[in-house]
């Protein structure tokens, strides 16, 4: 994740960098450092810290957030019982790491001062810890909690195996969902580029609203939206086509309906066919940039599938 360069200077070099992601003990407190999609900044660095008179971490979380409003880096607190998680934006590396050498020793002296105590995630013990990595997320657990965790995801994965969704609800759902990143990408079209943005709202809308109206957002419920959102994003396309010729035609006497109508004849006569498909092909491939995410997270979820790795 970072250059060994820049892991000697992290907190005088104590971390050490695992590929994906970064861990140790500084000032005797665990840490990780990894990187997230979906929250406000991209990095996110775990610190594991409780104490008896602290509970639920209160005082420790009235503190951080005292840090937040001193950094534009730091853009968003979470805090639980055993650890908290401080989520950081910078623009480059050896940035972050400067900001991480800013933060963390203000954080933890603050902890020494106030007797708190390094341990599992889940239950605070101190002994018997180990790094898991559970669908992507690195944390510390005892191996009490890791078995425990183990077992509620493999509950969630029959749970979630056992259920089966109205197809032809979800589909309605999902197609409504997918006409709202569909006028995004005419959108966007019209202003001049051809975007991710109207992919990713296609493919969030759609799956959304697969699963509110169908009931479950299942494996058969997934592959609907996809089908769904490469038909939307060829709909947009000739939407968008429809719309330019119709800019061109429309002192001719032709109507909008007529140029989508009869597209592909305009295109041929123009001779812009090829255009009007290199175009889609853009467009299929900044959805599937900007969808890749979303659609491969709920393809794990909808079957309850997990993974649970010992570092």
């Amino acid at each position: 994740m970072l250059t060994q360069k820049l892991i000697d200077t992290l907190l005088d070099g104590r971390l050490t960098d695992q590929q994906t992601f970064v861990c140790g003990n500084y000032r005797g407190y665990y840490l990780l450092l990894q990187q997230v999609y979906g929250k406000a900044a991209p990095y996110a660095l775990t610190l594991h810290a409780h104490a008896e008179h602290d509970p639920g971490n209160a005082s420790l979380a009235a503190q951080l957030n005292t840090i937040k409003l001193a950094s534009k880096n730091l853009k968003e607190v979470e805090v639980g019982p055993y650890a908290c998680t401080l989520y950081l934006q910078a623009a480059t590396l050896k940035k972050l790491v400067a900001v991480i050498n800013e933060i963390v020793p203000q954080i933890t002296s603050y902890l020494e001062t106030g007797n708190y105590r390094t341990g599992c995630a889940n239950c605070g013990k101190e002994a018997d810890l180990a790094n898991y990595c559970i669908n992507g997320w690195n944390t510390y657990l005892c191996s009490d909690c890791a078995n425990e965790v183990a077992a509620q995801l493999e509950e969630n994965k029959a749970y979630v195996q056992a259920q089966n969704s109205n197809i032809i609800a979800g589909a309605v759902g999902a197609f409504l969902g997918a006409l709202v990143g569909a006028a995004v990408y005419v959108l966007m079209y019209r202003l001049g580029y051809i975007s991710a943005l109207g992919g990713l709202v296609m493919a969030v809308l759609a799956l959304l609203l697969y699963e509110k109206f169908g009931g479950c957002l299942d494996k058969k419920g997934v592959i609907c939206c996809i089908v769904i959102l490469v038909l939307m994003v060829y709909v947009s396309n000739r939407l968008a086509w429809a719309w330019e010729a119709y800019d061109a035609l429309k002192d001719y006497g032709w109507s909008f309906t007529d140029c989508f109508r009869d597209l592909s004849y305009i295109l041929e006569e123009s001779e812009l066919t090829g255009s009007f498909y290199k175009d889609l092909a853009i467009g299929l491939a900044f959805t599937a940039l900007g969808a890749a995410r979303k659609i491969i997270d709920a393809f794990r979820q909808s079957s309850g599938s997990y993974t649970m790795v010992k570092k």
